[in-house]
């Protein structure tokens, strides 16, 4: 009987770890635009422009690497008027 309680509170940590995993691979690129917006409207201080350069460096080197990531990164960014 412990076992089996033991055993689902593992799975429902497994599930969440993926749950809180999935959401920040997610989430990540589609915070790009939005940052970019508030860095264009000054928002965020320019000072910090440095920081968010290298928050998103990731996607950079990735789209530095596919003409695709380069498409719809750039296509993202124009949705938000960034």
């Amino acid at each position: 009987m412990a076992y089996e309680r033991e055993e689902r509170r593992l799975t429902g940590v497994g599930v969440l770890a993926t749950a809180i995993v999935a959401a920040v691979l997610l989430l990540y690129p589609l915070s790009v635009g939005p940052v970019a917006l508030l860095l264009k409207l000054g928002v965020i201080p320019a000072s910090v422009e440095p920081v968010v350069r290298a928050l998103y460096a990731p996607l950079n080197w990735l789209g530095d690497r596919s003409s695709l990531v380069t498409v719809l990164v750039r296509w993202y960014l124009e949705l938000w008027g960034a």
